[in-house]
């Protein structure tokens, strides 16, 4: 990949994992704690939530539609996917971008 699109989508990753936190401290009674990572990737835990997978899978629906708007406005067409796993304590919701 193209120095300038690893560079394009180190920056809305982490304008998007800025969104994330500043839109949701909390989801469902659990803390939200959003991080970009590599270009491309954002990493959100819902904290204490290891279990409550009900409230991974409506969070994963709000950022979706978060997502679809916000990428919608990109020159080049960006898509995303959404994973959901979780660790000894918290639920972790995984989202990758990439140029399509």
């Amino acid at each position: 990949m193209a120095d300038e699109q690893q560079e394009h989508l180190k920056h809305l990753s982490e304008k998007l994992a800025e969104r994330i936190r500043s839109e949701w401290p909390t989801y469902g009674g659990h803390d939200v704690r959003a991080d970009a990572g590599d270009p491309g990737m954002i990493y959100v835990a819902l904290r204490g939530a290891k279990r409550d997978f009900d409230a991974g899978e409506a969070f994963s629906g709000e950022l979706e539609s978060l997502l679809d708007g916000e990428l919608d406005g990109e020159p080049e067409a960006i898509d995303f996917a959404i994973s959901l796993g979780s660790t000894n304590k918290d639920l972790l919701l995984q989202i990758e971008l990439r140029y399509v």
